[in-house]
């Protein structure tokens, strides 16, 4: 064998050597594979697996085990946002100063949570507003870097 026993490595390798050239003894491949543009079966012989996929027929009808709940809609906006941004403000405002004056921590969650008590509401969205929209609430997160 002429040049190096493992060319990967590098080094110069040789060309491959020529195809033996076409002898009138050697097999006609395409007698073997011929070149047909047409499928050779039969095309109007049903899909076997139809009869598993089929549609149920239409008397069928699908039992309903789910319960129906009510739809849940968001709850309704305050007559006047306005007012409520102006009642959510004087009670953040009482809150920061009763928290300020009892010695306690005032922070933007604490002043958030005694003004909600105050307002006697469970949540902002209660109200219809964010947090973020009371004046005071927010100078305190900005503040403490959480807006």
């Amino acid at each position: 064998m002429n040049g190096h026993p493992f060319p990967f490595r590098g080094g110069h390798r040789q060309p491959p050597p020529p195809p033996p050239p076409h002898s009138a003894n050697a097999p006609n491949l395409n007698n073997f594979f011929p070149q047909q543009s047409t499928p050779q079966y039969p095309l109007n012989v049903p899909n076997p697996t139809a009869a598993f996929f089929q549609p149920p027929p239409p008397s069928f009808s699908f039992p309903n085990n789910a319960r129906s709940f009510p739809p849940q809609y968001p709850p309704p906006p305050p007559p006047n946002y306005k007012l409520a941004i102006d009642h959510a403000e004087r009670a953040a405002a009482a809150a920061y100063s009763a928290l300020l004056a009892a010695g306690g921590s005032v922070s933007a969650w604490e002043v958030s949570q005694n003004a909600l008590l105050m307002l006697q509401v469970d949540s902002w969205n209660s109200l219809g507003i964010k947090m973020q929209q009371v004046p005071s609430l927010h100078r305190l997160m900005m503040t403490e870097g959480k807006v």
